[in-house]
């Protein structure tokens, strides 16, 4: 990333409550498409989501400004007499606007920069994902448990306990999620088709992926697509899955973003 575009500009977060939620829904709109994995690709999504804010934002105010200084610069013009201090607002109003629009046109060049190094970095996830047929969110085990913890610290994934949401921490020794509430800690697999399997979550979101678009898939492909031997655990991988699919889409977590098929019975 270029930081001397990005040093150039205010680091001010958005502050006016339309930006502010502009940003929070390009925040998530943005983490959602690229699931960052690490701490510098969290930067660049907070990057980008808050330099297009910053952005939206600084032209709103040019927009206004702009039609101010025109009203001044008309009455200027009308006015029978020379206003000299009409005239020293209007270069004033213009000098703000110039400083308005040039600063707009700097976060837009930071907020590209950011979403060029988010593609570049999903373009090299979906050349490694084209290998094994993997979704490009979930190459890693290290994607995927980034995934499966944001999903606690957004609230989407309750404490097993006490139901809290969006409260707590994340324990790596324990590989569990400890509730602020209740200090309950959950395991990273609770409340899913993956609980009390020791296969790699990899393993899982690619099964998840295409048991989902392919219910009736057979043993045997799919075996061929995980890489795995043991007849009796792909069997196991896919009737959770297809059960989840029947009566409990909410254990898939979302990992597959589909049109839920109709299925009129379970699968054996």
């Amino acid at each position: 990333m270029d930081t001397d575009v990005i040093m150039t500009v205010d680091t001010c977060a958005p502050t006016s409550a339309p930006t502010t939620a502009l940003y929070l829904r390009l925040l998530n709109a943005l983490t959602t498409e690229h699931n960052p994995s690490s701490a510098s690709e969290s930067l660049l999504v907070d990057e980008a989501a808050r330099r297009a804010a910053q952005a939206s934002e600084l032209d709103t105010f040019a927009d206004t400004l702009s039609g101010a200084m025109q009203s001044v610069v008309s009455d200027f013009v009308d006015s029978s007499q020379q206003d000299r201090a009409g005239l020293a607002t209007g270069f004033v109003m213009a000098e703000r606007l110039t400083g308005i629009i040039n600063q707009s046109q700097r976060c837009s060049r930071a907020m590209i920069l950011a979403i060029d190094r988010l593609q570049e970095i999903g373009a090299k996830r979906y050349e490694f994902a084209a290998l094994g047929d993997h979704d490009p969110r979930f190459v890693t085990e290290l994607q995927c448990y980034s995934f499966l913890i944001r999903r606690f610290r957004t609230g989407k994934q309750p404490c097993a306990r006490c139901g809290c949401r969006g409260r707590g921490c994340w324990i790596a020794d324990q590989r569990a999620w400890e509730c602020a509430k209740c200090n309950a800690q959950t395991g990273i697999r609770v409340g899913s088709v993956m609980e009390h399997s020791a296969l790699p979550l990899t393993t899982w979101f690619k099964a998840i992926g295409i048991v989902s678009r392919r219910p009736n898939i057979k043993t045997a492909e799919l075996a061929k697509s995980l890489s795995i031997i043991r007849r009796a655990t792909v069997l196991s991988i896919r009737k959770r899955i297809r059960d989840a699919l029947i009566s409990q889409p909410n254990t898939l977590l979302g990992i597959a973003d589909i049109d839920l098929p109709e299925l009129s019975e379970r699968f054996l």
